[in-house]
């Protein structure tokens, strides 16, 4: 299934706004020339879902972000988010609101690619994620990793976090899982123009604080200050 709006309505810089609930058994992919807005579930079963804000190739202008409301989800065997200078997900929350819960995207997925001019921060409730370098879904690709500003990507419900392909962000990386985290590329917070460490990088194993995490793998890890927790015996 493929639902995109990219001028076909007539309205420059259009979004594409999800009020009903998506379900397909075969791949899914949601485009907008500029924002998706994500106000119910998005569900493949047993295949991929892309989500493409901002496509360039129609409009470029390097703008478009998604954003989704509250208790919904994306769920999928396969993920792959893109979007321009308006990001994926949000930071910014309410006054007294956890803003990792409040405003990631928040998925139930066993591999993700990400690629923004922005920031992105996303959280996976199926009990392990795997950060991938490309998803396909419906001949449309997301390849990645590679970041604008900030990464925080929180793999909960019990699970752990593989990083599978090279992270290079633009502002901080927060890596967290509930059980352990692998790095098996490496994580970097850089200039994009000049490779050069611009920003912090932690990652954090044992995050429901059960003694059951650890960070292990072969990554390399780039920043400007570096911060590691793991499960205590």
């Amino acid at each position: 299934t493929r639902a995109d709006d990219n001028g076909a309505t007539g309205v420059a810089n259009a979004d594409l706004i999800v009020q009903g609930a998506v379900r397909a058994d075969g791949q899914i992919d949601l485009q907008a020339q500029r924002n998706v807005a994500l106000n119910n579930n998005v569900l493949s079963s047993g295949d991929t879902v892309v989500i493409r804000a901002d496509n360039s190739a129609v409009d470029g202008d390097a703008t478009g972000g998604i954003r989704q409301a509250a208790g919904t989800t994306i769920t999928a065997t396969q993920v792959g988010l893109s979007a321009g200078t308006n990001g994926i997900g949000e930071f910014v929350p309410a006054a007294g609101v956890n803003p990792e819960i409040n405003n990631a995207i928040s998925v139930t997925t066993a591999d993700l690619a990400l690629e923004t001019t922005g920031l992105a921060n996303v959280r996976d409730e199926s009990g392990g994620l795997r950060l991938v370098n490309q998803v396909t879904a419906v001949g449309d690709v997301v390849t990645g990793t590679e970041i604008g500003g900030s990464l925080q990507l929180r793999a909960a419900g019990g699970g752990s976090l593989t990083i599978a392909d090279e992270i290079r962000a633009g502002g901080n990386i927060d890596l967290v899982a509930d059980n352990n985290v692998t790095l098996e590329q490496a994580v970097r917070s850089v200039d994009l123009a000049t490779d050069v460490a611009t920003g912090n990088v932690v990652v954090r194993a044992d995050a429901d604080n059960n003694l059951t995490g650890n960070i292990t793998g072969v990554g390399n890890i780039t920043a400007v200050e570096l911060g590691l927790s793991s499960a205590r015996a």
